[in-house]
C-alpha cells in the first residue's frame, strides 16, 4: 500500500492529467437484503477490497445507515482451533441464558488467530455468531476462500416507519472509494432470520408467525425449513426474492442463485412446489391450504449448490398477488384502466397512469389495506389504441387497422394466431413490434408480414430490445421473446400480419401489445460505472453505449445536467453508427462532501426532431464465466476521494478532433502544470481502436507529446472516435552499482483526458 501511494503522489507530481486509478470496492451480498418499515436493522455486506470501511450509502428518502465494525477476513480454523471456539461459544451463550454462569476461561497463550470476531467471542450480536458458524467452523479447510467473498462489514440501517416499500441501492464507501450497488428491500411486514445458518439437516424447522418475511442464505447442499400454522382455505402467496438481490454471479453455472421452494404438511407430504414463476428463476408460489394445522416452507438451490452470496427473502402471506392484466397499456394523456386477475385481490380493475411524467413501460400496484401487490407492467405509447377483434383467426377474417396504430389482443387458446390487414403503398417502410414478454406475460411470439401476393415478405421469432434491458425492472432479461420486423413494402395492396405463440400456447394470460407503424427512429443510452470514484482534477473514464432505435444512427452528443460547477466532459460525442464510446470525466479540485449524483444526457437529432434522453446508471456484470450484461441501477454517484494534493488539470494544446491522415501519423501535445519528469512513467493505448496505434511518447518543456499513427488499412469502424492513452508506473528496487539494473513491475495509475480523433484520407 505505502509503494501505492508513492506512485499516486509520483503521478499527481509529474502528470496531473493521469487519473489515479484505485481497484474499487465490490460487493457481492448483503444478508439480511432488507428490512421492515420503523426498524433497525443490522446486515453483513460480503465482497472484496472493503478494507478501511467508512459509511453506507443507501438511495432513497426515509433511510439511515452506517458502518458498525469490519469483521475482517475469511480465514480457515485447524482441529483446535474449531474446538476452542466451539468452547468459548457454548459458554457465551450458556451465560446468556443464565448471566450468574462463569465466563468462559480463555488460555494463557491464546491458540486463535488473530481477528475481529475471534477476539470477541463473548460478546457477539447474532449475526456475529451466525457469520463465526456459517463460515468459519463450517468452512472446509481444504477449500479454497473465495475473493469475492473473503471479507465482511457488519452495518446498521435505521428505516423510517414512513419510508415507501420497495427495492433500494445500497453501497459501502471504503478506502478504495464506492462500490457497486446491492438491492436492499423495504418491506412491511416482521422480518425473520434463520435460526440455523449452514444447517442441511431439513428436518428442522424454525418456527414462524405469519404473515413475515423469512430471510436467510443457503450453503453448499443446505435446505432451510421454516414452520408455521394455517388454515384451511387461506390463500397463501409465497414470493421468493433471490435472483432479484444477487441478479449475476460470475463463476457459477446457471449465473445465479436458482431458488427452489416446497410446502410440505405434517405428515411430510410435498403438497405445493415452484422453481419459478413463468421465465423469471424467482419462485412465486399460490397455496390454497387443505386443511388446518402445521405446514414447512423450504427453500433450496436447485442444484444444491450454496455460498454467502445465496441470499433469499421470501415474503408469506394472503397477500394481493396479480398474475396478469388486460389491456397492457394505454394511450397517452388518454385515461386507462386494466381489468386484472390473480389472487387476494381487493379490486378486479386496476388504474394505469398515462400522464406525461414517466417513461415508455410503467408500474402498476393494487392495495389492501397497508398491503401492496406485486408490480404489474403496462406500456404508455402516443399512437392511437385499438382491441383485436374475436374473429381475426385467420387472414381470411384478419382484421382491418389503419397506420399508425397499438393493437391490443391475447391468444387465447392453444394454438390460436391472431391476424390483422392494413393497406399500404409501394417503397413505404413499416415496423412491426410486439410487447409482451416485456411486460411480464408469458407470450413467446412470433409474426409473419405476408405481402399482396401471398408470400412472406419478413418474419422474426426473437429480437434483443436493448433498450428495455436498461429498466431497473427487466434489466437483467436473459431471454428476448418479443419480436420486431422493420419492411419496406414492394408494392401498393394489403398486407397480413400474422401473430402467434411459438410454443404454440395460449391462455388469458398471455396478452400482447402490437405495434405497427413508420419507423419512429430514437435512442436509449446507457452509462458504466455507476459509481464514479474520483480525485480533484484528475479524469476518469467512463462509457456509455446507445441502444439504436427503428435505424437511428446519427451523432449522439453528451452532457451533465445540473452537476456542481467544475464537472467537465472530455471527448464527449459517441460518433455516428457507434454503440459506444469511452471517454472522460473531470471533476473540480473541490467537490461537495460525499457522494453526488450526477445525470448524463444524450443529445441527437432524428429527422426534424432534437431528441434528449438520460442515461441509465449501469454496472458491466459477468455470468457464469462468460456472457456480460449490463445491469441498470438508480443513480450515477460520483465521490472526491482523499488523496496526493491536487493540481491544476491538464491542457491539450493540439486542436481536437485530433486529424490523423490515414497511412500517416499526427502529434498531440499535453501541456502540464507540474514541470517535474519521471523517467518510471510510460503510456499505452487503451482498447486502441484497430489500425490506430501510438509509435512515440516524449517529454516536453511544459508536458508530454504523443505520435499516433493511422494504418493505411484501418477499417472504416475506426475511422472517428476518442483515444484513451492509460499511464503505467513502474516501481521497484533501484539499481545498484555493479549489478545488472533489477526488474521493474508496471502498474496502471491512470489515463490521460479523452482525445477525440478522426481519421481523414489526407495525404501524409
Amino acid at each position: 500500500m505505502k509503494r501505492l501511494r508513492l506512485a499516486a503522489w509520483v503521478l499527481a507530481a509529474a502528470l496531473p492529467a493521469a487519473a489515479q486509478e484505485s481497484v474499487e470496492p465490490e460487493l457481492s451480498y448483503c444478508y439480511p437484503a432488507g428490512g421492515q418499515r420503523g426498524t433497525v436493522v443490522q446486515a453483513l455486506v460480503g465482497g472484496m477490497r472493503l478494507n478501511g470501511p467508512k459509511d453506507v450509502v443507501v438511495s432513497g428518502e426515509g433511510m439511515q445507515a452506517a458502518v458498525v465494525r469490519p469483521l475482517g477476513r475469511l480465514i480457515n480454523l485447524n482441529g483446535e482451533e474449531r474446538q476452542e471456539v466451539v468452547r468459548r461459544l457454548n459458554a457465551a451463550r450458556e451465560r446468556r441464558k443464565n448471566p450468574d454462569a462463569p465466563p468462559a476461561q480463555k488460555p494463557a497463550d491464546s491458540i486463535l488467530q488473530d481477528h475481529p470476531l475471534l477476539n470477541n467471542l463473548e460478546n457477539l450480536t447474532p449475526l456475529d455468531e451466525n457469520f463465526i458458524v456459517s463460515e468459519l467452523l463450517m468452512r472446509d479447510t481444504r477449500r479454497q476462500i473465495n475473493q469475492q467473498l473473503s471479507e465482511t462489514v457488519l452495518i446498521e440501517i435505521t428505516i423510517a416507519p414512513d419510508a415507501l416499500p420497495g427495492d433500494r441501492e445500497i453501497r459501502l464507501l471504503a478506502q478504495l472509494g464506492l462500490s457497486n450497488p446491492l438491492v436492499f428491500q423495504v418491506g412491511g411486514r416482521p422480518e425473520v432470520l434463520e435460526s440455523r445458518p449452514g444447517d442441511a439437516d431439513a428436518r428442522i424447522s424454525d418456527r414462524v408467525e405469519l404473515p413475515a418475511t423469512i430471510n436467510g442464505q443457503i450453503r453448499p447442499g443446505d435446505a432451510d425449513r421454516f414452520r408455521f400454522a394455517a388454515r384451511k382455505g387461506q390463500s397463501l402467496v409465497f414470493r421468493t426474492q433471490a435472483r432479484r438481490l444477487v441478479p449475476f454471479l460470475a463463476d457459477a453455472v446457471p449465473g445465479w442463485f436458482q431458488a427452489s421452494i416446497a410446502v410440505y404438511d405434517s405428515a411430510g407430504r410435498e403438497v405445493a412446489f415452484a422453481d419459478d414463476w413463468r421465465f423469471d428463476p424467482d419462485p412465486v408460489l399460490l397455496f390454497r391450504v387443505p386443511a388446518d394445522g402445521d405446514y414447512d416452507v423450504e427453500i433450496h438451490d436447485a442444484l444444491w449448490r450454496g455460498r454467502a452470496d445465496f441470499v433469499y427473502r421470501i415474503l408469506v402471506d394472503e397477500q394481493p398477488f396479480v398474475t396478469d392484466i388486460f389491456p397492457l397499456g394505454g394511450r397517452l394523456g388518454e385515461p386507462a384502466t386494466a381489468t386484472a386477475r390473480g389472487w387476494n385481490l381487493p379490486s378486479d380493475q386496476v388504474t394505469l397512469d398515462t400522464g406525461e411524467e414517466g417513461g415508455a413501460i410503467r408500474q402498476a400496484v393494487l392495495r389492501s389495506g397497508d398491503w401492496a401487490s406485486n408490480p404489474v407492467l403496462y406500456a404508455v405509447d402516443t399512437l392511437p389504441e385499438c382491441v383485436e377483434s374475436e374473429q381475426n383467426s385467420s387472414a381470411a377474417t384478419a382484421q382491418a387497422v389503419k397506420l399508425p396504430v397499438t393493437v391490443n389482443g391475447r391468444i387465447e387458446a392453444p394454438g390460436d394466431e391472431d391476424f390483422v390487414r392494413f393497406e399500404g403503398r409501394a417503397g413505404a417502410e413499416v415496423v412491426a413490434e410486439v410487447i409482451a414478454r416485456r411486460l411480464h406475460s408469458p407470450l413467446d411470439a412470433v409474426l409473419w408480414l405476408t405481402g399482396p401476393d401471398g408470400k412472406v415478405l419478413a418474419w422474426n421469432d426473437d429480437f434483443e430490445h436493448r433498450e428495455e434491458l436498461l429498466r431497473t425492472d427487466v434489466g437483467t432479461s436473459t431471454h428476448q421473446a418479443d419480436p420486431y420486423l422493420r419492411a419496406k413494402l414492394p408494392r401498393d395492396g394489403t398486407y397480413v400480419l400474422r401473430l402467434a405463440d411459438a410454443q404454440r400456447a395460449g391462455s388469458e394470460s398471455h396478452a400482447y401489445r402490437l405495434r405497427l407503424s413508420a419507423p419512429r427512429p430514437d435512442f436509449r443510452l446507457a452509462v458504466t460505472p455507476s459509481a464514479l470514484n474520483n480525485r480533484g482534477g484528475i479524469a476518469m473514464p467512463l462509457t456509455v453505449h446507445v441502444v439504436r432505435i427503428d435505424g437511428f444512427d446519427g451523432p449522439v452528443t453528451l452532457s451533465l445536467r445540473n452537476a456542481p460547477a467544475g464537472f467537465a466532459l472530455q471527448g464527449a460525442v459517441v460518433p455516428a453508427g457507434r454503440d459506444s464510446v469511452t471517454f472522460t470525466l473531470t471533476p473540480p479540485l473541490q467537490a461537495p462532501a460525499g457522494a453526488t449524483p450526477l445525470r448524463l444526457e444524450g443529445t441527437a437529432r432524428a429527422g426534424k426532431d432534437l431528441l434528449t434522453r438520460t442515461a441509465t446508471p449501469c454496472d458491466d456484470l459477468m455470468q457464469a464465466f462468460l456472457w456480460r450484461h449490463l445491469v441498470p441501477g438508480r443513480e450515477l454517484l460520483s465521490i472526491l476521494l482523499s488523496g496526493p494534493q491536487r493540481v491544476a488539470p491538464p491542457e491539450i494544446s493540439t486542436p481536437l478532433p485530433l486529424r490523423i491522415p490515414r497511412g500517416g501519423s499526427v502529434v498531440v501535445r499535453v501541456r502540464t502544470a507540474a514541470r517535474q519528469r519521471n523517467e518510471d512513467l510510460s503510456f499505452a493505448l487503451r482498447n486502441a481502436p484497430p489500425g490506430i496505434s501510438l509509435v512515440r511518447t516524449a517529454p516536453t518543456r511544459d508536458g508530454y507529446e504523443f505520435e499516433i499513427k493511422a494504418a493505411a488499412d484501418a477499417p472504416p469502424a475506426s475511422a472517428e472516435g476518442n483515444l484513451i492513452i492509460g499511464v503505467e508506473y513502474a516501481w521497484g528496487p533501484k539499481a545498484e552499482e555493479g549489478k545488472p539494473p533489477p526488474q521493474k513491475r508496471k502498474l496502471g495509475v491512470g489515463v490521460l483526458p479523452a482525445i477525440p480523433y478522426r481519421v481523414s484520407n489526407e495525404k501524409p
